[in-house]
């Protein structure tokens, strides 16, 4: 763990300006950084933190083999996946699905900055069926938003798997990154055979924050190998709830 936090605080030395980290850890500000010839806004420290588990540390990097593939960024949040996916596959489609009010102006900001032409965004959730639901701020760390807290303070629609495959026409997925605080239980539980086959790779932060989640995980596992994916994963070196997963077609 201790060397975990040590390699992050490291890269962010390195690689953020100092003055945005004064304005952004002192004066609570809202600041642009330079990361990988990409530039992000950032709200607070915890976007930093996401953005160097994503760009240096690559939580969520696998190959994607097509030369114009189609990824789905579930839990798009301030845009960190889409943007280096962008970039690193300039002729892919991507479809960048985030619920929360802040994060999805966030998301748009950043890929406006970063000229990001290839990537869809939607301001919807994914759940099990057409349905509203009331989802939890956690203003100090964006990317922890929840729909299974107590405390509600924004209203979302939502839906199926099945149902944005469909209506958005997709007959192949090559990579789908899914990083949404528990809800990956709800709407990849209940995804059809008929989608998941659409599905090459799949590349997850899995939770384990309740008993409910920590009972999914295994059902999880068992759907997707059931559905023909070879599956991988490994707790976080940070956190004993929360892991990567990695589910590849055989």
């Amino acid at each position: 763990m201790k060397l975990y936090y040590l390699k992050i605080f490291i890269l962010i030395v390195l690689k953020v300006n100092l003055i945005s980290l004064i304005r952004i850890t002192l004066f609570k500000k809202s600041t642009t950084i330079s990361l990988d010839q990409s530039r992000f806004l950032v709200r607070n420290f915890m976007d930093i933190y996401i953005l160097i588990e994503t760009i240096y540390i690559k939580v969520y990097d696998v190959d994607v083999p097509a030369r114009s593939p189609l990824i789905i960024d579930v839990g798009a949040s301030l845009g960190d996946f889409s943007v280096y996916c962008s970039k690193k596959y300039p002729s892919s489609t991507i479809h960048a699905i985030e619920p929360e009010n802040s994060s999805f102006d966030l998301l748009n900001k950043n890929l406006k900055l970063n000229k990001c032409q290839n990537v869809v965004t939607h301001q919807l959730a994914l759940s099990k069926l057409h349905q509203k639901l009331e989802l939890s701020i956690n203003q100090s760390n964006y990317g922890h938003t929840n729909s299974f807290s107590m405390a509600s303070t924004q209203s979302i629609a939502a839906t199926s798997l099945d149902n944005f495959f469909d209506t958005k026409n997709i007959s192949h997925c090559h990579l789908l990154k899914s990083d949404c605080e528990g809800a990956e239980y709800d709407y990849l539980l209940h995804a059809s055979p008929q989608t998941l086959a659409k599905i090459s790779k799949i590349v997850m932060e899995y939770h384990l924050f309740n008993s409910d989640q920590a009972n999914n995980f295994p059902k999880l596992v068992s759907h997707l190998q059931e559905n023909s994916f070879m599956v991988c994963y490994r707790l976080s070196p940070v956190n004993s709830h929360i892991g990567y997963l990695k589910a590849f077609r055989q």
